[in-house]
């Protein structure tokens, strides 16, 4: 069992070796992950105000509508 300080600081040693663009890469998918995680709950929101139903909202995979 590792510990925590120990899978951080390989992971930073992991990190710290791969190439400029390889880093570049993971870093705009890790912002690029967290900034939709940020928004998707309100793109429900967003689409009935923009004059959709819930039927349509629940068909295309979006989260159900209560209320």
């Amino acid at each position: 069992m590792h510990t925590i300080p120990e899978v951080v600081k390989r992971s930073r040693g992991f990190i710290s070796r791969q190439k400029h663009n390889y880093r570049v890469g993971m870093g705009r998918a890790a912002a690029n992950s967290f900034l939709t995680g940020l928004t998707s709950s309100y793109n429900a929101i967003y689409a009935v105000g923009l004059g959709a139903d819930t039927v349509s909202i629940t068909a295309r995979g979006g989260p159900p509508m209560i209320g």
